[in-house]
């Protein structure tokens, strides 16, 4: 679209809070100016949207792999087109422990190029799901630290730059409250995750300022009975029962069981679940092998997850438009619940709200247009008022 122009977005079905309405939606210097009717929207270039649904961008929260691509090693700028023709408009790549100065090259390579104009979705910072973690999921146990040293923690904030917005821990470790504080204080959210803690050590991190939990139900001791008969209590039940607590949650029916599903939005309302990919290289792609950057092998198969050489689950083969889905389809939730998980809730998680995951004036145009249905397929994308991604149709 030319620059400068206004741009009306017409015949669609509108989000706004937990209605789909029917308004055009004006659009100018990269921000919403007007929602309502039609009669008087202002002049400007009308798209039609063929009757689709206008949602605020879709987040991918946390995305190791899409495609043919691998976060760590992939150009972010490619990253960016690919999520974008999944319908997302902010991304965060996401980082799991390698030997420490790839890890930190890899850090300062995304927060460098994080900085230029990319021509997708847009990328406001840097997950790292470790390297301090107790509990391995599908990660090299070579590369996991037991406890957080000042030396190592300082040498990844450094190259980060100021660009790392979430780091995953395992509140078990060794001083564990103490850096949670230290890196909260810094304006990053810390999330617990890989952990076999107790209630009492999940606890002293929430009050330091812990505020989200990792792909939950995953990588998560159950409760230990205690009284025979007795149901235990463990940390998921603490989770779900704090509201302090955000919750990422990969809707594919296999990470979680359905009834998990159901019961984790009862508890945590859309306000406090966020859909998240978890995605791996191979994510979006038919059924089939593909490898990563160091020569491991991935399989992808449908209605499946990302699994290992050894058959276990490694990421998912999720995309964010397909995760909205799956929350609709196996969470039974409404959807403009799944689409607000989807986008509010992990804006207002990043300190967003107020300029990503509404569709109101003043707002930034960062927004999706899909058909829904069994494949709920994306047919434009537009980030701060530029279309990214159109499909044929809307041509």
């Amino acid at each position: 679209m030319p620059d400068g122009k206004t741009v009306i977005l017409t015949n669609a079905r509108v989000l706004q809070g937990r209605r789909l309405r029917n308004p055009d939606v004006a659009v100018r210097a990269g921000k919403i100016t007007y929602v309502g009717p039609h009669s008087d929207a202002p002049d400007g270039i009308s798209v039609d949207l063929n009757g689709a649904v206008l949602s605020p961008g879709l987040i991918d929260l946390h995305t190791h792999g899409i495609e043919r691509l691998y976060a760590a090693d992939a150009p972010l700028a490619e990253y960016s087109l690919v999520e974008a023709r999944h319908g997302v408009t902010s991304f965060l790549p996401t980082l799991i422990p390698r030997e420490a100065e790839a890890f930190l090259a890899t850090i300062r390579r995304i927060r460098q190029e994080m900085r230029a104009d990319l021509p997708g979705a847009g990328c406001p910072g840097i997950y790292l799901e470790g390297p301090w973690l107790a509990a391995r999921g599908g990660m090299n146990d070579r590369f996991l630290r037991q406890s957080m040293e000042d030396d190592l923690r300082e040498r990844i904030m450094e190259a980060g730059g100021g660009g790392i917005r979430i780091i995953g821990l395992s509140p078990e470790l060794i001083r564990a409250p103490g850096n949670i504080r230290n890196l909260t204080a810094r304006g990053i959210v810390v999330a617990v995750t890989h952990t076999r803690c107790d209630i009492m050590q999940l606890n002293s991190a929430t009050d330091a300022g812990a505020s989200l939990a990792t792909h939950l139900f995953d990588v998560y001791e159950q409760g230990r009975t205690t009284e025979p008969g007795v149901y235990p209590v463990g940390i998921v039940e603490t989770i779900l029962a704090d509201d302090r607590i955000f919750a990422e949650i990969i809707s594919d029916g296999v990470h979680v069981p359905p009834t998990w599903l159901r019961i984790c939005l009862r508890c945590k309302g859309p306000e406090r679940i966020v859909l998240v990919t978890d995605s791996m290289t191979g994510a979006g792609l038919p059924s089939g092998a593909y490898r990563l950057p160091d020569g491991a092998q991935i399989t992808i198969r449908e209605g499946d997850g990302a699994r290992n050489s050894d058959g276990g689950l490694y990421g998912s083969a999720l995309t964010m438009d397909r995760a909205v889905r799956g929350m609709v389809r196996f969470g039974k939730a409404a959807l403009p619940d799944a689409l607000r998980m989807a986008s509010e809730t992990p804006a207002a998680l990043l300190g967003m709200s107020g300029r990503k995951g509404r569709i109101q004036p003043g707002y930034d145009a960062d927004l999706t247009a899909f058909i829904p249905g069994d494949e709920y397929r994306v047919v434009m994308t537009m980030v701060a008022g530029r279309i990214v991604y159109r499909a044929p149709e809307l041509a």
